[in-house]
């Protein structure tokens, strides 16, 4: 499932209910991840394109925050993402996404003029390859997103179209 506005999401990424299936618990949490599950702690691995959906609504940004704090969703990130949201330059949007809780964890898997030293983790590359499938240049950062997101991830949310048909093809939850 692409990540949306919340007022477009089509389901809950969690117990995959669509639109009409949703409860007052989901509605809460702003279709993220389903409240109804407190036991699980959804570990989401947000591609850095979803920053820009959860900044632009206001009420999604409170949701996130909210189900962070109760420790229900924790929003993975790595350098590589980290690294894109620095490189913003609108300085409101910049302070917007600030306010987006994040865990920072180490890629799964180290490329070379890539990953950072102290911030990668050392892998057979086969996700990395799978998901990148030989176009290096293009597709190297979102591998290593995916490869992570496979590892330490419960989901991985993107809007990127070519990412989420190769995490699905490698039967990744996306």
């Amino acid at each position: 499932m692409r990540a949306k506005p919340y007022r477009d999401s089509i389901g809950c990424f969690a117990c995959k209910r669509d639109r009409s299936g949703l409860t007052s618990a989901h509605r809460a949490s702003g279709v993220l991840v389903c409240l109804a599950r407190l036991n699980n702690r959804m570990r989401a691995m947000a591609d850095t394109n979803v920053f820009d959906f959860i900044a632009a609504d206001v009420g999604l940004l409170q949701r996130v925050q909210q189900a962070t704090a109760a420790g229900v969703l924790v929003v993975l990130t790595t350098h590589v993402q980290e690294d894109e949201l620095a490189a913003i330059t609108d300085l409101e949007k910049r302070v917007l996404i600030a306010q987006i809780p994040r865990t920072k964890i180490p890629t799964e898997g180290f490329v070379v003029d890539v990953s950072r030293l102290g911030e990668a983790r050392l892998s057979e590359g086969t996700t990395i390859e799978a998901l990148r499938r030989g176009n290096w240049p293009r597709y190297t950062k979102d591998a290593l997103i995916g490869a992570t997101a496979q590892a330490d991830a419960n989901v991985l949310v993107t809007n990127d179209e070519t990412l989420t048909k190769r995490a699905k093809s490698l039967d990744m939850v996306v």
